[in-house]
C-alpha cells in the first residue's frame, strides 16, 4: 500500500508545485532499497514521468528503457513502457525506433488492453513501412555494389575477411575450451561432484545468475518457439520452408565444411551483376516507394513524407505503372494539405497526359467517384449472384448473365473474374479445345490479373494429360473417411477478406495458449481466385483434431474476430486434402466433412 501511494504520488507530480527535488529523492531511495527488487520497472517509469514533465527527454527515454529491461513479472507494465517508447518516437516521427518498440509491446501486452486493437493496427502499418523503408535501403546499396567495381571488390574484401577472423576466433575458443576441458578432466578425476564441470548447465551458479538475469530483461516467458515475436507467422513460414529446402540424404559426416561466408561467391551472388537481376531490383524499389507514398498518406496521414515518396518514385522510374496513379495521389494531398501550385501542377499533368482516364474524369467532376464507388457495389452484388449460379453447376445461365456483364457494367473493375467464370463454365458444358481457347483468352485480355495464373495452371494440368472435362468435374471425388490418421484444420477466408495475417497471428496465440504442448504450423495459400486457406497442421488421430475443431470454434476470446465471421471450417487428412486442393472442391468436401465428422457443439 505504501509503495504504491509513493508511486501514485510521483506519477500525480505537478512541475508547478516546486516538490520534484523530495519526490526524485523519494524514488532513488526506492531503487536502492532492495525490497523493492521486483519493482523496478514501475520506479523507472514514475521517473521517467517525471523526466518528460521537466522536459528532459534524453533522461525520461533512459529511464522508460530501463523499466522495460527491468521488468521481471509485470507483463503490463513492460508493455506500456515499451509502448510508451513507441508513441514517443512516432510523433517525431522516428518510425524505425518506434516499429521496433511497438512489436516488443505486443509480445506482452494482454489482449484484453482496452486499446489492445488500435496498438495493434498501428504496430502492422509500421512493420509494412519499415519493411518497405529496408527494401529501398537494400536494394539501393545492392545496386551502388553492382555499379561501382572498385567499391564492391572493396565492400567484399572486407565482408570475407571479417567473416574469416570470425571462423579463427571460433577456432581459437574452441581450442581454448578442448585445453581447459582436458586440465579440468585430469584435475577432477576421482571427484563425486557432478556439476564442477565448464560446461554451462553444470554450473548451479552460473546457472542461477543467469536465470536472474532473463526474468529481468524478458519477465515469465513461456517455454514455446520464437518465445519473443508477437508475429510468430513470418517464423513459422520460414521454418516450414527451410525444413522443405534441406536435404540430409548426402550427408557425410567425414567432409571438412567450409564456411562460405569466407568465400567471395558467397556475396556476390546477391549482387545484381545481370541485367535479369538488376530488373528485379529495380522492380522491387518501384513496389516498395508506391506502397510507402500510400502508407504515409492512408495510415500515418504524413503527407510531406508520402509526397517525398510518390516524387522519388516518378522521378526515378518515369516510365512505371505507377506514374499516373503516383500523380493523382499527390493531387489528392496537394487538396488536403491546400497547396494551389502543386494541385496545378499535378492537375495539368494528368489531364494533358490522360485525359480519357477515371482520375481525369474525377478531377473534371468529383460526382464521378462517388458514382463510380456506387457502381463498384452494383458490380461486386452482380458478381456475387453470377458465381452462386455457377456453384450451383447452372452453367449456360452463368455464360448468359456474364456476356450481360459487358454490356451492363462497361469497363467494371471485376471483367476479369466475370470472364475467368464464363472460361470455367465454358469448361463445364464444351469441348477440351473450347476449354482452352477460353482460357487462352482470358491470359490475353487480362495478363496482370491473379485470375491469369489460375487459368495458366489450368491450361499446364491439361498439357500433362489431367483430363478437366465435364465427366471429371460432375463426378464426385473418392474421399476416404479414417480415423488413425493426421489431419489438418482448414479455415476458408475470402480472397476480399484482407485480414488473412491478423487471423494466422490470433490462431498462433490461441495455439499457444491452448495447446503449448503441441507444434502446430500454420501456412496460408490460395485455392482459387475466391478463396484462401489457413491450413493448421498437424493433429495426430481422429480424437485429438476433433477436440482442436470444438475448442476452436468454441473460443470467443482469442478467435472472436474470426469466429464471428461464420466461415467454413473443416477436417481433413493429409490423402484428402491432396484430392481436395487439386481439384479445388471446396463445396465438394464440405459435404464429405459434414455427413463423416461428428463436431455437433
Amino acid at each position: 500500500m505504501m509503495f504504491n501511494a509513493k508511486i501514485s504520488r510521483a506519477l500525480s507530480f505537478d512541475p508547478e508545485s516546486g516538490e520534484q527535488k523530495d519526490i526524485k529523492k523519494m524514488l532513488s531511495r526506492m531503487v536502492r532499497d532492495g525490497k523493492n527488487a521486483e519493482f523496478l520497472d514501475q520506479i523507472h517509469y514514475a521517473l521517467a514521468d517525471i523526466a518528460f514533465k521537466e522536459k528532459n527527454e534524453p533522461l525520461g527515454i533512459d529511464h522508460l528503457q530501463k523499466s522495460a529491461a527491468l521488468s521481471v513479472s509485470n507483463d503490463k507494465q513492460k508493455a506500456l513502457s515499451y509502448l510508451r517508447l513507441g508513441e514517443l518516437f512516432y510523433s517525431k516521427p522516428l518510425y524505425m525506433e518506434s516499429q521496433a518498440y511497438y512489436d516488443s509491446c505486443l509480445t506482452v501486452l494482454p489482449e484484453d488492453y482496452s486499446r489492445y486493437e488500435t496498438i495493434y493496427d498501428r504496430s502492422k502499418s509500421l512493420t509494412r513501412l519499415v519493411e518497405n523503408i529496408i527494401i529501398v535501403q537494400e536494394e539501393d546499396s545492392l545496386q551502388k555494389l553492382a555499379n561501382d567495381e572498385g567499391y564492391r571488390n572493396k565492400i567484399v574484401e572486407e565482408l570475407v575477411q571479417k567473416a574469416i577472423d570470425e571462423e579463427e576466433r571460433k577456432k581459437a575458443e574452441l581450442e581454448n575450451d578442448n585445453e581447459f576441458n582436458t586440465f579440468n578432466n585430469n584435475s577432477t578425476i576421482g571427484s563425486s561432484i557432478p556439476n564442477s564441470g565448464k560446461w554451462y548447465f553444470y554450473n548451479n551458479t552460473t546457472l542461477g545468475f543467469g536465470f536472474t538475469d532473463f526474468r529481468k530483461n524478458w519477465g515469465n516467458r513461456k517455454l514455446e518457439d520464437n518465445w519473443r515475436r508477437s508475429n510468430k507467422e513470418t517464423v513459422a513460414s520460414f521454418e516450414e520452408d527451410l525444413e522443405n529446402d534441406l536435404d540430409t540424404s548426402d550427408s557425410d559426416s567425414t567432409k571438412v565444411k567450409i564456411n562460405e561466408k569466407t568465400t567471395a561467391e558467397y556475396y556476390l551472388q546477391y549482387i545484381p551483376l545481370t541485367d535479369k537481376m538488376m530488373n528485379v531490383s529495380h522492380n522491387k524499389i518501384i513496389e516498395s516507394l508506391y506502397a510507402l507514398g500510400n502508407i504515409y498518406r492512408e495510415d500515418f496521414q504524413d503527407y510531406k513524407n508520402s509526397i517525398i515518396s510518390f516524387e522519388d518514385l516518378i522521378t526515378r522510374y518515369d516510365t512505371c505503372r505507377y506514374k499516373l496513379p503516383s500523380w493523382y495521389n499527390l493531387y489528392r494531398i496537394s487538396l488536403l494539405i491546400d497547396d494551389d501550385a502543386m494541385k496545378q501542377k499535378y492537375q495539368n499533368l494528368i489531364l494533358n497526359n490522360y485525359p480519357e482516364s477515371e482520375y481525369a474524369r474525377i478531377i473534371q467532376d468529383p460526382s464521378y467517384n462517388k458514382v463510380t464507388r456506387e457502381n463498384r457495389k452494383r458490380v461486386d452484388n452482380y458478381y456475387s449472384i453470377v458465381f452462386n449460379l455457377y456453384s450451383d453447376e447452372l452453367y449456360n445461365k452463368v455464360l448468359v448473365r456474364c456476356e450481360k456483364a459487358k454490356s451492363i457494367f462497361a469497363d467494371n473493375h471485376l471483367q476479369d473474374h466475370f470472364d475467368f467464370l464464363a472460361a470455367m463454365a465454358t469448361g463445364h458444358i464444351n469441348t477440351i479445345d473450347t476449354f482452352k481457347l477460353a482460357l487462352e483468352n482470358v491470359i490475353t485480355l487480362h495478363p496482370q490479373s491473379e485470375v491469369s495464373v489460375e487459368a495458366k495452371r489450368i491450361l499446364e494440368l491439361i498439357k500433362k494429360g489431367i483430363k478437366v472435362d465435364v465427366e471429371e468435374t460432375t463426378t464426385v471425388i473418392p474421399y476416404n473417411h479414417v480415423f488413425d490418421s493426421e489431419f489438418n484444420f482448414v479455415v476458408v477466408v475470402p480472397g476480399k477478406d484482407n485480414k488473412a495475417n491478423k487471423y494466422k497471428v490470433d490462431i498462433s496465440n490461441f495455439n499457444s495458449k491452448y495447446y503449448s504442448d503441441k507444434t502446430f504450423k500454420i501456412s496460408n495459400i490460395f485455392v482459387d481466385p475466391l478463396n484462401r486457406l489457413i491450413i493448421i497442421k498437424s493433429m495426430d488421430g481422429y480424437d485429438t483434431a476433433i477436440d482442436y475443431f470444438k475448442s476452436f470454434k468454441l473460443n470467443n476470446d482469442n478467435l472472436k474476430d474470426l469466429n464471428i465471421k461464420g466461415y467454413q471450417y473443416f477436417l481433413i487428412s493429409k490423402k484428402n486434402f491432396a484430392l481436395f486442393y487439386k481439384n479445388k472442391d471446396i463445396k465438394g468436401y464440405t459435404t464429405f466433412f459434414n455427413e463423416n465428422f461428428e463436431v455437433e457443439l
